[in-house]
C-alpha cells in the first residue's frame, strides 16, 4: 500500500470506530449542585455580621466528598458525576449572609470554621452525612467573646443523591443551630461551650 494512502485511511478508520462504540466513551460531565433555597425566611435576631467562613484546604474545594469507612476510613474520595458549585465554606458563608439581618454590629462578628462536611459509609448499604462547625464570636480586633462547637449528622442514602440532600440538610440545620447560639450569646447566655 502507498504511505500517502494509509496515511489518508487511518483517520476515516478512526472515525468510524468511534462512531460504532470501539473506542472508549467519554466520561459524562459532572452536575454542579448548590445547597438549594433557604428553608428559614426570617432574618435571625442578632446583631452580628458575617466575618468569614473557612476551611482547610482540602476541603474547600467543589468536591462531594465521601469515606468508606469499613475498607478504608483514613482515604477521603469524591464523587466524580457531582460537585459543589462552590466551595462549601463559601455555599455555607452564603446561607448565613442569607439568613443575618442586613445590618450588623461593625464591632462584634461571627466567624465560622467548616472543619468537616462529608459522607461516611459504614457498610455499603448503610451511610450517614457529617458536618462539623467551630463558630466564634470575635470582636473587631479579633479577640473571642464565645465560642462553640457544632456537630450534626444525619442517615441517608449510599449514593450521591443522599450524600447531596443530606449535606445541604444539614448546612441549613448548622445555619439555624449557629445563628440561634450568637443570638443567644448576643443576649447575654452562653459565651464558651461545645
Amino acid at each position: 500500500m502507498r504511505p500517502w494512502l494509509s496515511c489518508l485511511l487511518l483517520p476515516i478508520f478512526l472515525l468510524a470506530l468511534s462512531g460504532c462504540g470501539l473506542l472508549p466513551p467519554h466520561a459524562a460531565p459532572p452536575r454542579y449542585h448548590d445547597f438549594g433555597p433557604p428553608t428559614t425566611e426570617q432574618p435571625a435576631n442578632t446583631v452580628l455580621y458575617l466575618r468569614e467562613v473557612s476551611a482547610p484546604a482540602w476541603l474547600d474545594s467543589g468536591e462531594i466528598q465521601y469515606r468508606l469507612l469499613m475498607t478504608d476510613p483514613t482515604q477521603v474520595r469524591a464523587y466524580a458525576t457531582g460537585r459543589w458549585i462552590a466551595a462549601p465554606s463559601r455555599l455555607l458563608a452564603q446561607r448565613l449572609r442569607e439568613q443575618l439581618p442586613g445590618k450588623g454590629s461593625p464591632h462584634y462578628g461571627l466567624r465560622v470554621e467548616l472543619d468537616r462536611f462529608e459522607q461516611d459509609f459504614d457498610t455499603a448499604d448503610h451511610a450517614r452525612v457529617v458536618m462539623q462547625v467551630h463558630a466564634m464570636i470575635t470582636t473587631a480586633d479579633g479577640a473571642t467573646v464565645a465560642a462553640h462547637d457544632f456537630t450534626f449528622s444525619t442517615p441517608t442514602t449510599p449514593d450521591i443523591s443522599g450524600a447531596i440532600t443530606g449535606l445541604a440538610a444539614l448546612a441549613q440545620q448548622a445555619t439555624e443551630a449557629i445563628l440561634a447560639w450568637s443570638a443567644s450569646v448576643s443576649q447575654g447566655g452562653e459565651k464558651h461551650g461545645t
